[in-house]
């Protein structure tokens, strides 16, 4: 399990999306510059595409590191790891899945609701979180009791 988590951070972390992740802690506008050069390739029919840039900033950012996959990866496996500790031993072994799974996308979803109960309006909530849309719908049903 652990080589398996291993090498999926690995993967993650030298892909294009990761990259493109890591850049949204740059100042916004080195992401800006990105986009603009983007929009030039595509635009010019040019094949080399621009890369995240830090120009004259600290690239600490840009270094490899983990992704939403590896992160989603890890966010699992806890969850089965909570199901095969004690929390849930009066339960059959597909029931503790069942609950740890809950456990887990609820205690999430109480994190969401709490970044939206302290944000002014829904939409200028800063979530503790960057996720796919879909995840973060999942999570904001969860989050609103649905």
């Amino acid at each position: 399990m652990e080589g398996l988590l291993l090498g999926l951070a690995a993967g993650d972390a030298a892909g294009w999306p990761a990259a493109r992740h890591r850049a949204a802690r740059m100042p916004e506008w080195t992401r800006r510059l990105t986009r603009e050069l983007d929009t030039f390739a595509e635009q010019n029919a040019t094949t080399t595409l621009p890369v995240p840039i830090a120009l004259n900033q600290p690239p600490e950012p840009l270094r490899l590191g983990p992704s939403d996959d590896a992160e989603w990866a890890a966010f699992t496996a806890g969850t089965v790891l909570t199901a095969a500790g004690g929390l849930f031993d009066g339960l059959g072994a597909d029931r503790r899945m069942r609950a740890a799974i809950d456990l887990a996308w609820s205690s999430l979803a109480g994190e969401i609701a709490a970044a939206a109960d302290r944000a002014p309006e829904v939409e200028s909530a800063v979530l503790p979180l960057r996720a796919r849309i879909s995840v973060r719908a999942g999570l904001g049903n969860l989050a609103a009791g649905l």
